[in-house]
């Protein structure tokens, strides 16, 4: 039988002709097993390969560092707008260059007020003179109508001046809101002198709607007048007559809404004419066809935030004037509180008078203020509309990258090929 044997040996075996190892520790009497030496490095003069020629790591990608919103240069973030900021900023397009802004309006409101008041109390003067006077002179008939028609002609002549200072007023707030999203600031006549080749077209373009107004209200006149004529000429008796002229009246109200409802439609799909004429310097026609093609699909969010300013506006109108209407009658009341005018009518005139200045002061400063809100927020909705379209936030943004670093870019808002802005027409 084999027999099998287990030869121990506790020698380290090793190659032949290797140098002698090491004997192993030993551990001390009672003691555990001494350790392991450490592990030691790579052998002394080792070095590691160098790379191979032309080798080089691959660039390692940036790390992210977290979402960096959108610079805010000047007037909003150059990103599309919230309800929000486009409320908040046009109020902030009156207090960052009132000069500007609130001065013009303020000046076009008073021609306004004033304008409007000398032709009404000339008239009613003309036309008191002529029933006080009755019209046995025919010197007093002559005096009389020749005073309706100065007041007519004055009338004419002030609402022909309110349309080229509204127009005016227009182009200087949506340039200043121009401007100011990409952090600019233009004095008066800084923007007049860039902008002053726009004016008439934008002009022009207001005196147009002005006409098509009177044209509807004309027209509208004409038909109730003729159905009324029509309905007496066909009535067997008084009562015939009075339900033809309710009847007639009917029609207009009837028109009216629906002429309210058209200006509503028509008012928003062109309410970005005056932007389209002084930042791209369009012509009326193209103006309105782009402006109709902004639109396109917005036409709620526009018409709501532009109602919603107008309401504001007429909501602190109200408010303030009410105060000045009771304060006016409580005046009169103290002056001459038994209503015999005769007794104080010099104090009675005098309360009047003041009480109408101040009046149409106040009403002029808040018309003043409603003008450049209105006009601030159809110019935001513009550049909203053309952030979310067209990317004109990324052209803001690089506009305002070439003009930190000293260049002298084109204009963001203009047709490609225009020329570029020089940097000494900055504030």
């Amino acid at each position: 039988m084999w027999k099998h044997e287990v030869v121990t040996n506790d020698q380290q075996w090793q190659a032949p002709g290797s140098a002698p190892l090491p004997p192993p520790p030993v551990a001390p009497p009672g003691g555990s097993p001494a350790a392991p030496p450490p592990p030691t490095g790579p052998p002394q003069g080792w070095a590691p390969a160098p790379p191979a020629p032309g080798y080089a790591p691959a660039p390692q990608p940036p790390q992210p560092t977290g979402w960096t919103p959108p610079p805010k240069p000047g007037l909003v973030p150059l990103r599309p707008m919230t309800l929000g900021v486009i409320l908040g900023a046009s109020f902030q397009v009156m207090r960052r260059n009132p000069r500007t802004t609130i001065v013009p309006a303020l000046i076009v409101a008073l021609l306004l007020a004033l304008v409007s008041t000398g032709a009404l109390a000339l008239y009613f003067s003309a036309m008191t003179r002529m029933m006080t006077f009755g019209t046995s002179s025919s010197s007093d008939i002559t005096a009389g109508a020749g005073d309706v028609l100065l007041a007519g002609l004055i009338a004419l002549l002030g609402g022909a001046l309110a349309v080229v200072a509204t127009g005016v007023l227009q182009g200087i707030v949506v340039g200043e809101v121009a401007r100011g999203t990409v952090g600019e600031k233009l004095r008066f006549g800084q923007l007049w002198a860039r902008y002053r080749g726009r004016f008439g077209p934008l002009i022009g373009y207001t005196l147009l709607i002005i006409l098509a107004v009177a044209v509807g209200i004309g027209l509208a006149m004409f038909v109730t007048v003729a159905l009324s004529v029509a309905a007496a000429a066909g009535a067997s008796g008084p009562n015939d007559v009075a339900l033809g002229v309710l009847a007639s009246f009917g029609v207009m109200l009837v028109a009216m809404a629906g002429a309210a409802v058209l200006w509503a439609w028509l008012s928003t799909k062109l309410a970005f004419v005056p932007a389209a004429i002084v930042l791209e310097g369009l012509p009326i026609r193209a103006a309105i066809a782009r402006s109709w093609r902004l639109t396109r699909g917005s036409f709620w969010r526009v018409f709501g935030i532009q109602l919603l300013v107008a309401a504001m506006i007429w909501l602190a109108s109200q408010i303030v004037s009410f105060p000045l209407a009771i304060i006016a009658g409580l005046g009169l009341s103290l002056l001459d509180p038994t209503g015999a005018s005769s007794s104080s009518p010099d104090q009675a005139m005098g309360v009047a008078a003041a009480t109408t200045i101040v009046t149409y002061g106040v009403g002029a400063i808040v018309s003043a203020i409603g003008m450049v809100l209105q006009a601030a927020t159809a110019s935001l909705l513009y550049l909203d509309l053309r952030m979310r379209r067209e990317g004109l936030d990324l052209e803001l943004a690089r506009y305002v990258e070439e003009r930190q670093a000293g260049a002298e870019p084109p204009d963001p808002y203009a047709p490609r090929g225009t020329a570029p802005v020089p940097p000494a027409a900055v504030a």
